[in-house]
């Protein structure tokens, strides 16, 4: 469960300050995994066995941890989506939850998240074994949860922020069916810049290839996120409407 709770009538100046939030816990958790090697055995089904569970030594551990969150009602607050079934077999609904400005959202970009956070792997950590699984795998939970939040929780956010500052602009792209023409809207160029300078410089500071992180957040990260935001539109503004 992360910082920043929504405010009633959050602004884009929030929703961006969130978003900068979320850059130190991804480069952080990205900084951790790179301590250790890639250790395949986390991520096959019969690389580490688990008695009385199917799956890799990650699914095993990330399934818990999403359960134990889902009992503390972290997946009650707006943005926060398990990436596996056990969390969503439990639900908390004894505390005061974040929400949405335009209501409650259904958009689930975590499958994505995971194959695109697989692929990047290579680039993260060095090649081999070191046996250090338990930590490399916390390490992958941590980095798969803040992705996620930021993806989702930030998108959404920022797109019904956007919406809401000029909705008939945002009506209409969404009644053409153009995805390209809201993606074009919601693009701040300069402000993409200034976010890949940051984090460029964060992971330097961490000992991350500047280049890689400034790539990952480029051609993942910051396009998931509009992509959620997209998404977000037509939830808002279904199309014909």
């Amino acid at each position: 469960m992360n910082g920043l709770k929504i405010s009633e009538n959050p602004d884009l100046e929030e929703a961006r300050k969130f978003l900068q939030l979320m850059e130190d816990e991804i480069i952080t958790a990205l900084f951790k995994r790179a301590h250790y090697m890639r250790n395949d055995a986390v991520y096959r089904e019969d690389g580490i066995e688990v008695p009385g569970f199917d799956g890799s030594y990650l699914d095993f551990l990330l399934s818990g941890t999403e359960k134990l969150h889902a009992l503390a009602g972290r997946f009650e607050d707006a943005g926060e989506v398990p990436f596996t079934d056990a969390a969503r077999t439990e639900r908390n609904a004894s505390r005061d939850h974040s929400s949405f400005p335009m209501g409650p959202s259904e958009i689930n970009m975590n499958s994505v998240i995971f194959d695109a956070y697989m692929d990047a792997l290579a680039d993260i950590c060095a090649d081999g074994d070191d046996g250090e699984y338990g930590w490399s795998a916390l390490a992958d939970i941590e980095a798969l949860s803040s992705i996620s939040t930021r993806v989702h929780r930030g998108g959404i956010l920022v797109a019904d922020v956007k919406y809401l500052q000029d909705p008939a602009k945002y009506s209409m792209c969404v009644a053409l069916g153009n995805q390209q023409e809201i993606m074009d809207c919601i693009t701040n160029g300069a402000q993409e810049e200034n976010v890949l300078a940051r984090v460029s410089a964060k992971g330097e500071r961490y000992g991350l290839d500047p280049r890689f992180i400034g790539n990952f957040y480029r051609d993942f990260i910051i396009k998931a996120t509009k992509g959620a935001e997209v998404q977000r539109m037509f939830e808002i503004v279904p199309c014909g409407d």
